[in-house]
Order: C-alpha cells, then sequence, then structure tokens
C-alpha cells in the first residue's frame, strides 16, 4: 500500500480575500463540459447542484488530473456527507478536518454504509480523502485557492499515487451569509464503492473481431490491493478457464491477455480481480461479435444485373442477413433465383430476396424477355357474381407496364383502394390490400402468358369470403375490329319482378371514345345520377361499377356493343339497394335486375329532326303512367324538323316537352293529378324510334314514353 499523506488539507482565504470573492455574482456552471463523463456512472442518483458542478467540471478535466477520468464519477453518498460537512462548518462555527465531536470525514462517510478499507477508518480523526475551503464564492476562486496549496494541489490532481485510486468523490457548497466564512467548500474522493476499478479497455463493446486470437487488455485502480487478474471466454459453446492475465510492473494498472477459442457471432470476455487470499473482488464483461467472412458468389444469366456491391464474389459475415435485389434490364424481367438455400415461403420468381450468409452460398439470376412488352396497357373487370351483396360487389381497373408491374384501384363496397404489385415470370401476382380497422384484403391475380387470352383472372378474399375476378384489356376500336368509335343512347328498363325498385325507365348516353373509353351518364329511375368511365375489351364489352349518390347503392354490369346490322348496345344491370330510412321514396332494400338496350345516336341535319315518329308530319305520343297517376296521360306531340316540340291535339294540363338534338336528351313537365307539377326526362334511341324516361311522383316514380303515331 502506498503510504497515506499527511492529515491536513485545509485552506480559508484572509479576509480581504473572502470580501473579493463575496462580491461576485454566483456562477452557474453548464453542465455540458461533463456530461458524457459524468452520466453514465452517476452513483445512486448523485445529482450535483450548479456551483458543485462547476467544480467538478474542473477537477475532472483539469490539464494535471493524475485519475483515469473514465472512472471519475459522483457518489450520492460522498455528495451529502460533504455538504454537510459544510453546512456543519458554518453552522457550528469552524474550520476544520475533525469536527467538534471529534470526527472527521474518514469516519464520517464510513457512517454513511460506502465501503472503505479498514485502514481508513482505523482512528475517528483521520483524513485521507477531503479537502476544504471558505470565504470563495464561485467553484472557480475556491478551485483556484485550492491548487494554490501543495498538499490540496497533490489530493485534488491525484499527484501522489495514493490519491490515484480515489476515482469516485463528492462535492458539497454551503453559503451561509451571518457565518464567518460565508461559503464554505468540502471536496471529498474515495475509491470506487466496492473492490478496486476495474475497466476493460480492449475489445471495445460491440467490437467486431475477424482474428481467431485477440489481446484483451483493461485497467485495475488500486492494484496494490489486487493479488490477482484473471479473465476467461464465454459463449454459446461453453465457458472457458480462467486464466493469469499479465500485469506489468509499475503503478500504471494495467493488465493485458490473449484470447481465442471464439465462435461465429456474439461472444463474451469476463475479467474479475482476486485479493491476496484469492476471494473475488470485482467482476467487468464485454461482449464482442467474431466475425467469420465467407465468399459469397453472384452472377446473372440474361438482360439484367443486381444490386450495387453483390456481383462476383464479395466477402460476408457467416450467420448474418442480407438482402440483394435482381434489376432486369428495360424490356426484361427476372425469370427465376438459382442457387437459394431451402427456406419455408421462398419464393424464387421474387425480385428481392433477403438471406443468411452461409459458407459456400452461389447464387444465379437468371432474366428473359418480358412477355409483358406486348401485353401493357389498361384492364378492367368486375369483382363479385350475381348472388353477391352490396359489401361483395366492385370493380378492379389496373394498368400494366412491359416490366409486369402495374398499379391501379379497387372499388368495393362503397370504398376505394389503390394498390401497386408485380406479375411474376409465370404470370402471378399476389397483393395484400390494408384496411383500417378490417382485415386486409387479398387479392391473387393470373395471366395466360402462352394462351393470348389478354384476360386476367383470379379471386379477392375479403375475410371468409372469395370472390371470382375478370378482367379484360382495353384497347381501341381500330385494335379490336369489332367495335366502332361515337355515341349512343340506352334506356334501363324497370325490373317489374321487384315491385319494391322504381318502375320507371332509367336512361343514359355513351361516348365510345376513340382511345377506348366508354363514357356513360344518366340516371336511374329514382332521379339518382350517375357516370362511369370504362375500358372496352378487346370483343366489344366493358364493365360498369357504380356506387350511387346518397347510400343508394350501386349498380354494375356488362355492356356489349353491337355492330353491323344489330348496331347498338345490349347489356344488364344489376341494382342493389340497401335500406334507406329517411329516403323519401324507395326507402326498403332490394335487389333489382335490369335489362339494358341502346341505339347509335347522330345528330341530325339541318332540317330533320332527331327522331322519327311518323311519315310526314312526325307525330308521336306521349305517355305518362305509374307514380300514383290511376289513369295513365296521353298526349300527340309533334316533332318539327328544326327539333321543336309542340302539341298535337287536347293539351294535357301544363304539359311542355323539349328534344335537345345534340345528345338525344329530352326533358319536360306536367301537372300530376295529386302531386303538382313535375318533371319527366329521358333518351331518344333512333334505332327504335322512340324515346323512354321516367318521372317522379310523392312516393314512387313512373314511367315516361314517346313512341311512334301512324297518321
Amino acid at each position: 500500500m502506498a503510504n497515506p499523506p499527511f492529515n491536513d488539507m485545509t485552506t480559508a482565504s484572509h479576509e480581504t480575500q473572502a470580501a473579493r470573492f463575496l462580491r461576485g455574482t454566483r456562477l452557474f456552471a453548464s453542465l455540458m463540459g461533463l456530461v458524457a463523463v459524468l452520466a453514465p456512472g452517476a452513483a445512486e442518483g448523485a445529482v450535483l447542484n450548479p456551483e458543485e458542478q462547476e467544480f467538478a467540471n474542473l477537477m475532472v478535466n483539469a490539464a494535471g488530473q493524475r485519475r483515469n477520468r473514465a472512472l471519475m464519477k459522483p457518489d450520492a453518498r460522498l455528495v451529502s456527507v460533504a455538504r454537510a460537512r459544510a453546512r456543519d462548518m458554518a453552522n457550528r462555527d469552524y474550520f476544520d478536518h475533525v469536527n467538534p465531536d471529534g470526527n472527521a470525514v474518514n469516519i464520517l462517510v464510513r457512517n454513511t454504509g460506502y465501503p472503505l478499507p479498514a485502514f481508513y477508518t482505523s482512528s475517528r480523526s483521520l483524513n485521507y480523502m477531503e479537502s476544504i475551503a471558505g470565504g470563495t464564492a464561485t467553484a472557480q476562486s475556491a478551485w483556484s485557492s485550492l491548487l494554490s496549496s501543495g498538499p490540496h494541489k497533490r489530493h485534488l490532481l491525484a499527484e501522489d499515487s495514493f490519491y490515484r485510486e480515489q476515482t469516485t468523490f463528492g462535492i458539497g457548497h454551503y453559503y451561509s451569509p451571518g457565518s464567518r466564512y460565508q461559503h464554505y467548500w468540502v471536496i471529498i474522493t474515495a475509491p470506487p464503492a466496492g473492490p478496486a476499478g476495474l475497466a476493460i479497455t480492449s475489445p471495445s463493446a460491440g467490437a467486431r473481431v475477424t482474428r481467431e486470437s485477440i489481446t484483451v487488455a483493461g485497467t485495475s485502480a488500486g492494484t496494490d490491493h489486487v493479488g490477482a487478474i484473471e479473465f476467461r471466454l464465454e459463449n454459446a459453446a461453453g465457458i472457458g478457464a480462467w486464466k493469469n492475465a499479465a500485469v506489468p510492473a509499475g503503478d500504471g494498472g494495467s493488465w493485458s491477455g490473449a484470447l481465442d477459442g471464439f465462435i461465429p457471432g456474439s461472444n463474451t470476455v469476463r475479467v474479475r480481480t482476486l485479493d491476496a487470499s484469492g476471494a473475488g473482488m470485482q467482476e467487468e464483461s464485454r461482449t464482442f461479435r467474431w466475425v467469420v467472412l465467407k465468399p459469397l458468389i453472384v452472377s446473372v444469366a440474361g438482360p439484367g444485373g443486381v444490386t450495387d456491391g453483390f456481383l462476383g464474389t464479395t466477402n460476408h459475415e457467416v450467420g448474418v442477413a442480407f438482402s440483394i435485389k435482381a434489376e432486369p434490364a428495360a424490356g426484361a424481367i427476372l425469370d427465376h433465383w438459382e442457387g437459394l438455400p431451402d427456406s419455408p415461403g421462398r419464393d424464387p420468381l421474387a425480385l428481392r430476396q433477403t438471406l443468411v450468409m452461409e459458407e459456400g452460398l452461389a447464387l444465379l439470376a437468371v432474366f428473359v424477355p418480358s412477355p409483358y412488352v406486348a401485353l401493357k396497357g389498361g384492364y378492367q373487370g368486375l369483382i363479385g357474381a350475381d348472388g353477391a351483396g352490396a359489401d361483395g360487389m366492385g370493380f378492379l381497373a389496373i394498368r400494366l407496364t412491359g416490366s409486369g408491374v402495374f398499379t391501379g384501384s379497387l372499388k368495393l363496397g362503397g370504398a376505394v383502394f389503390s394498390l401497386k404489385g408485380r406479375f411474376n415470370s409465370r404470370g402471378d401476382a399476389q397483393i395484400s390490400i390494408p384496411r383500417a380497422g378490417l382485415a386486409a384484403l387479398e387479392l391473387a391475380l393470373h395471366m395466360d402468358l402462352a394462351g393470348g387470352l389478354e384476360e386476367i383472372t383470379g379471386t379477392l378474399v375479403n375475410g371468409g369470403d372469395s370472390q371470382a375476378v375478370s378482367l379484360a384489356r382495353g384497347v381501341p376500336p381500330e385494335a379490336a375490329g369489332v367495335y366502332a368509335a361515337g355515341r349512343q343512347t340506352l334506356r334501363i328498363a324497370p325490373d317489374a319482378a321487384e315491385p319494391q325498385s322504381p318502375q320507371g325507365h332509367g336512361y343514359s348516353t355513351v361516348n365510345i371514345t376513340a382511345a377506348g373509353r366508354a363514357l356513360v351518364q344518366g340516371a336511374m329511375a329514382d332521379g339518382r345520377p350517375f357516370s362511369s368511365s370504362s375500358l372496352v375489351g378487346r370483343d366489344g364489352s366493358f364493365s360498369m361499377y357504380v356506387p350511387l349518390r346518397g347510400g343508394a347503392g350501386a349498380i354494375t354490369g356488362r355492356m356489349q356493343i353491337l355492330s353491323g346490322a344489330d348496331a347498338g348496345l345490349d347489356g344488364a344491370l344489376r341494382w342493389m339497394n340497401p335500406e334507406r330510412v329517411d329516403a323519401p321514396r324507395y326507402a326498403a332494400p332490394f335487389a333489382s335486375s335490369h335489362t339494358v338496350n341502346g341505339s347509335p345516336y347522330t345528330a341530325p341535319a339541318p332540317g330533320e329532326p332527331c327522331v322519327q315518329l311518323s311519315p310526314g308530319a312526325n307525330v308521336g305520343e306521349l305517355t305518362l303512367a305509374g307514380g300514383e297517376i290511376q289513369q295513365a296521360l296521353q298526349q300527340r306531340v309533334l316533332v318539327d324538323g328544326q327539333n321543336q316540340v309542340s302539341l298535337a291535339g287536347p293539351a294535357t294540363a301544363g304539359l311542355s316537352m323539349r328534344v335537345n338534338p345534340l345528345n338525344g336528351r329530352i326533358s319536360g313537365s306536367f301537372d300530376h293529378p295529386t302531386a303538382g307539377r313535375r318533371p319527366f326526362s329521358g333518351v331518344v334511341l333512333q334505332k327504335q324510334n322512340g324515346a323512354w324516361g321516367y318521372f317522379l311522383g310523392t312516393e314512387a316514380a313512373g314511367n315516361a314514353e314517346l313512341l311512334p303515331v301512324a297518321e
């Protein structure tokens, strides 16, 4: 043991110096200068006030500090004794290391339960660990005053080897305006609580070790009291035997030893100090990774590459996961991976692969020309069979690129979901579509790459229900050759078998564009407007799925464009109407089926009517029936060459009617026998030489028809 220093480390400034310090303001030190040193090892919640923290900063960061700064830390017990000592000297008007009760700092610290070597407390009046100062108002002035004294400087900077093991400290400052010195400072240092301060300096925590043998090293403050230092290796393969560390002669407190026997991954070195009798004193441990690097071979076949840094032969850590992605060239796709390890759920057709490195791993990414280059474009179709409820009815539209990647939207039960996916080299795609508060929708799609059908089939799983999916490719008229661009008008016939549904004629206009889209705009017979934009397939058909406003459910169906002598439009619509308690009409739920037929529409030449009702005067008969009208109202009307409408014969009360020759829409109004003035509307079907529409009574819809009358 190094000899303890003499027992007097006391300083008090003379009165003029004290007065000068007391005129200064109290400084609040920044904690930032020492936070990295103190915060990790703050023992038992030790917290210094700003003045004490400033003094700690000065002491720990002093240029001549001989202690291991990394081990210096405050202790709550030492702080409490230092503060009590400063307060006691002010309150009982003394300035000494021994208080009026005959006790000095060594015994006072031991009485808090802080462990000290036995020789520290062989006498009540011993002081091996305290410096005191009085009459200085700031930490800087107290520090400067103490360093001007040789004994205090040796203590605070650990210039004697005895003090170097005293790496734990407490600082107390007390201000009492009525006391002799007013400001009292107490600095206590002590050996670490417990055995000597043991530390591992190499390897660093979490280090990646690639060598089969390393030197483990560290320090042990207070080596004069340590009989031996031992270390061993611990890992999943077992616990090694203790080995003696080499401790060089001198007072540096360093130790080292050779360590081997690692396994790939996590390894731990454990170090302990023993006293002269062989009893354990302190243990420390440090965990590091032994990294075994093995070559990974990655090659490609065909037009494509892989993630940067992987092509060829590269070294990777065994047992560690990595991710590699196939990157097809323009106009190509990944056909498959070769050399993948077997793993549940492994998909050799997926672009990205996440693997755990193992010895002998060799990968090959095979690329082929993309079959989707010839199939790119838009695809659309309905979801849900005729028996599906409103929540199971939907519409899927995607746009496919030449690389097999697609984006699109899914309409289902009134909700709209965006989606993105990729078809693999076998024509399959799997997508999970998240929903807030509900199970995700699972969509599986397939394209028959060999059959040339230009359609996509699949299933949509919605909870426990599975719905069929069928999407047709949209093509412009010149590519299909079975339909022509142009305008059509169509009527939606009522469903007489479903009396809960409106019994008037719904209607719409349809614009088949040169780009191959069907733009539909019309109204159902309860007055609900709807619109739809759909792709027309190679066979001249298109699908419709339209959620109706105001919670009136949805309509869905498929339309077929006819050409030649049968030119027009035929199809069927299904209307799912949920219960609507507050609706003025058709509040009860219904599921109705409606036949649809249409006619090409051409705006008439000047001097010609848009509809041919009869030879000569072009007179037709307008019939308004149903909709709470007990006896149908019939009115003959004349449509002249300027498409002006006039009444022929006795006039129905309040009746007026108009025709729009540009699009074939008709509109008008009349005096309903019980419901007052009511509008009606519809469309002209030129091929059928008539017009059909609806009007609304108080509680139900009625039917409006304009048919030819022979003169």
